[in-house]
């Protein structure tokens, strides 16, 4: 998008990008980085970890304690740093410009491609798992779902930002809509009278060091 600013003598030209998001899609966007998909990673590893259910919701709390500092510290950094950029404008601010490029170099190259793959791997698991029901998906189809997954995410990103913007709302209500029925499908276990486990919460649970610190570092990937 192009305005003309300037005296009645000479107009020069201004470019301004154009606005592609609305509310909902802001929403989405926000909502959607807030609920990750560790939420549907961690369960599973924090319980493999803890050995019982008791355990894994108290590891669960723990982490949430943990990284509660570390909100508070982004919220005074927001106040304190209202421009645009993140952990890029904090950390170019308090250590300069070789460190805030380092940051988003590290962001680039390896922290969000590991995100990708892990999130991809996942995705690629849990789809193939009813057409393996006796055994494992093969590791063979799993990477291959998992690269067609990343591949069709970048084309749809470069090819377009409207349908990208678009898939950000779907994968959005499915993100929600997941949720809701895992919530919902406890209630109703509970409602049946399938409340065994809650019982004996901590039968089976495992306490040496090394399991519980995979419990908590799976605990934290989602937060």
């Amino acid at each position: 998008m192009t305005t003309m600013e300037g005296s009645n003598d000479k107009q020069t030209p201004v470019h301004t990008k154009k606005k592609s998001m609305g509310l909902i899609s802001s929403m989405a966007l926000i909502i959607g980085s807030v609920i990750g998909s560790g939420i549907f990673i961690s369960p599973r590893g924090i319980l493999l970890g803890t050995g019982s259910y008791g355990l894994s919701v108290i590891v669960w709390i723990i982490c949430g304690l943990i990284c509660i500092p570390g909100c508070l510290c982004y919220a005074e950094l927001g106040t304190l740093i209202p421009s645009s950029g993140g952990d890029y404008t904090y950390i170019k601010d308090a250590f300069g410009d070789w460190a805030g490029f380092l940051r988003v170099w590290t962001e680039i190259c390896c922290t969000r491609p590991a995100t990708m793959a892990v999130c991809a791997i996942t995705a690629a698991i849990y789809i193939l798992y009813p057409l393996y029901p006796d055994c494992s998906p093969p590791l063979s189809a799993v990477m291959l779902l998992a690269c067609f997954f990343i591949m069709g995410l970048i084309m749809v990103n470069i090819l377009s930002t409207p349908a990208s913007i678009q898939w950000q709302n779907v994968t959005f209500y499915g993100k929600i809509a997941a949720l809701i029925l895992v919530i919902g499908l406890g209630i109703y276990q509970v409602i049946r009278g399938r409340y065994q486990v809650f019982l004996s919460p901590f039968e089976n649970t495992k306490t040496t060091t090394s399991s519980l610190a995979i419990a908590f570092y799976v605990g934290l990937f989602p937060y």
